[in-house]
């Protein structure tokens, strides 16, 4: 009954224990009981990362710095042919 008052009753409060169907037993909760939350990377760390990879590609790609950014003088239609259809996949699944 404590249980039931204690984390049932608050979130419905007409709630009743039919006592010919309660068993004995325990619920373990091991999200609650166990889990120990990780901390997030700070911005700085994941900017140091995105730009290593960034780096990386290039060097891949033999380009120079910049190589995968296109120029300002770029038309919409050339980007799509560079990086493919834009719209995002809940817009392609609305046409």
């Amino acid at each position: 009954e404590a249980f039931i008052r204690r984390e049932v009753l608050p979130y419905t409060p007409d709630a009743w224990i039919k006592a010919d169907a309660t068993r004995i037993g325990y619920e373990v909760s091991f999200t609650r009981n166990l889990y120990k939350l990780k901390s997030l990377r700070t911005l700085e760390e994941i900017d140091v990362d995105i730009l290593a990879i960034e780096k990386e590609a290039e060097e891949l790609l033999g380009g120079s710095p910049g190589a995968l950014m296109p120029t300002a003088n770029v038309k919409a239609g050339d980007v799509i042919a560079m990086y493919g259809n834009t719209r995002s996949r809940e817009q392609r699944l609305d046409h």
